[in-house]
């Protein structure tokens, strides 16, 4: 399964065609498996009113063949037209499970699918994607219990998709519904081919005003629960990351951000989701340098704190939201059971390190010197100046996680750090 950086998941665009909200336009994906890579619906929203993708007047037919229709600034075709296909090679009736749908048979629709894309108006693809759709059905009729019709039925999802994007109408959208709701049935192990259709169906399950934003979470969690343990789960993870952040529900991209970081970490398109869309990744920084603390002793970073997760915490008195920004710290650290230390850097350069107001505050942190505060090198290279705070999770081997000005996705960043040291 390729992984496309910042493409549109198809399925999320058409839930926003089928409502009637403006969508944009996107690559062409005519044969590739689900994408990965999701994008934001509110990527993709624009002027109420418009939708996604051209609209057409419907081009009359005739029966069981389309009528050729002008295309604006195309010329019509003169002669009728074949879609190119590449020549499969027959497989013997013998070689064929009985009630299964033939493998050249099946090659055969895939590789005209794949030539669409070549062909040069709208009207030769409409027609070449109606003939896909057709032979597609027929074959399923003609082998209702073979596996492979899930195949098909992608493809005859994907091919609709186009048709509704060619010529926006209500007809359309229902066929392009009524296939998701087929492919829908298709049993774990085509968990892949599903997926669109999944995320299809939960769109206009979400799109509903009356919907409230509790329902909406729990159909998110529904739809992470349906997709554990399949080999599309890290996929359907990083849209419903994205749709949660479209909600606004911290708690539930926090939610997400921990399933994803713990057990998919190693997983490279996972963690280049995480790294682009979040900012949270592993070895972004490795945090570096010799300081002493407030009660005289001389700590070497990384060196003398390998093995140990900490965090490193550059504030000063000016950081907005000081006081929240230390209560969310130390709730995590007591959530976790103090499985990390806090290393103290204030930036205002003060006598005791800001021990005195980390005191009051009721905080265990360990205050370190920071010689030229906010103008030290330290702060220049990994801290966040316009905000005058950086906060930067440290795992076992040195490694930041990331820094952030915000404490959103603290809670991703310590499971991170602290169940995968290695990383």
């Amino acid at each position: 399964m390729k992984h496309t950086h910042l493409v549109i998941c198809r399925s999320l665009l058409m839930a926003i065609a089928a409502l009637g909200i403006t969508g944009c336009s996107e690559e062409n994906t005519a044969d590739s498996d689900t994408e990965r890579t999701p994008v934001s619906s509110s990527d993709m929203v624009g002027d109420a009113g418009d939708v996604a993708g051209p609209t057409e007047e419907a081009p009359t037919e005739e029966a069981g063949e389309d009528a050729p229709t002008e295309e604006a600034g195309e010329e019509a075709p003169t002669e009728t037209t074949t879609v190119e296909v590449t020549p499969v090679e027959q497989v013997p009736a013998e070689k064929t499970a009985t009630g299964q749908i033939p493998v050249g048979e099946l090659v055969a629709i895939r590789e005209t699918h794949r030539s669409i894309a070549r062909l040069s108006t709208n009207t030769l693809k409409r027609r070449a994607y109606k003939k896909v759709v057709r032979e597609s059905k027929a074959l399923i009729g003609k082998y209702p219990q073979s596996p492979d019709r899930f195949t098909l039925l992608n493809l005859i999802f994907k091919c609709q998709q186009e048709l509704l994007f060619i010529n926006n109408t209500a007809e359309a959208r229902e066929a392009v519904f009524e296939t998701a709701r087929a492919l829908a049935q298709a049993p774990v192990e085509f968990a892949p081919l599903r997926l669109e259709a999944d995320l299809l169906l939960m769109q206009s399950r979400l799109a509903p005003r009356a919907v409230t934003a509790e329902q909406k979470a729990t159909i998110l969690r529904e739809m992470a629960v349906r997709y554990q343990k399949s080999d599309a789960e890290a996929t359907c993870l990083m849209h419903l990351t994205v749709m949660a952040k479209d909600l606004q529900d911290d708690k539930l991209v926090t939610e997400l951000h921990v399933n994803l970081s713990t057990r998919f970490a190693k997983d490279p398109e996972v963690v280049a989701f995480l790294r682009e869309r979040f900012g949270i990744s592993t070895r972004d920084l490795r945090f570096a340098g010799t300081y002493r603390s407030e009660s005289g002793k001389t700590i070497s970073f990384p060196t003398d704190l390998i093995g140990h997760n900490y965090m490193v915490c550059f504030w000063s008195r000016q950081t907005v939201d000081l006081k929240a920004r230390f209560d969310k710290i130390k709730e995590y650290q007591e959530r976790t059971g103090g499985n990390f230390t806090v290393f103290s850097f204030n930036l205002d350069e003060l006598e005791d390190a800001g021990k005195s107001i980390l005191q009051e505050h009721e905080l265990d942190w360990t205050p370190m010197h920071l010689p030229g505060g906010m103008n030290s090198k330290a702060f220049n290279g990994y801290g966040q100046r316009t905000q005058r705070y950086t906060l930067m999770p440290v795992n076992a081997m040195g490694y930041s996680l990331g820094r952030s000005a915000s404490a959103v996705y603290l809670e991703a960043s310590v499971v991170i750090m602290v169940n995968n040291p290695d990383l």
